[in-house]
């Protein structure tokens, strides 16, 4: 008798530890597999930790160097594997610029992009600027230029589904607000940028 309810017991308890072993590694994969799959947004991606192609160079904590001139490829930062669903998304672009005739040609894994930066009145100055554009789930972004290019500080990746598209940020910035139709101007005397 004792014996019985030895083996019934021996059996229960080695069923219990596979239930909880299994239940353990199903959760163990579902936490590995989300973790890669669902990313906290904005996305920010640093320029520091971009792959830097021909002369672009890491200098603090942006890099500069890219775009061309004359003909001659200056430099690209690329950033790789990007953690998305494909689809359509809202980048805030944080650069520095002296002059007013830079611009970005960023190129995704579904099209290139023109983005002009207008002067955020030097090189030690963090400017932002929007753009929507596509990406694709484990594609590239890469920043270059057929022209000189501002220096990039970092990216801020926004979901596809954000209605409000982010303001330009400028460090000299000022707003003008209407209530009644809830109107923002953000505008900067120092380098006469605007945005509605």
């Amino acid at each position: 008798m004792k014996s019985n309810r030895c083996r019934r017991f021996f059996k229960s308890a080695a069923l219990f530890c596979a239930c909880l072993l299994t239940a353990q590694s199903a959760l163990s994969f579902a936490a590995l597999s989300g973790a890669a799959q669902s990313p906290e947004f904005p996305l920010t991606l640093k320029a520091v930790d971009g792959v830097c192609g021909g002369k672009a160079s890491v200098n603090g904590a942006k890099v500069g160097n890219l775009g061309k001139s004359g003909g001659t490829v200056e430099g690209t930062l690329t950033f790789e594997n990007l953690p998305v669903d494909d689809g359509r998304y809202f980048l805030l672009v944080c650069f520095a610029s002296g002059s007013d005739d830079r611009y970005f040609d960023i190129t995704t894994d579904a099209g290139i992009y023109r983005l002009n930066c207008p002067s955020t009145g030097s090189f030690d100055t963090v400017g932002s600027v929007g753009i929507a554009l596509e990406l694709r789930r484990g594609g590239s972004l890469t920043f270059g230029s057929d022209w000189y290019a501002p220096d990039l500080f970092r990216v801020e990746i926004y979901e596809k589904e954000t209605d409000v598209f982010p303001l330009r940020v400028y460090e000299n910035a000022n707003e003008l607000r209407w209530n009644e139709n809830g109107l923002t101007v953000v505008y900067d005397l120092e380098n006469g940028v605007y945005s509605l």
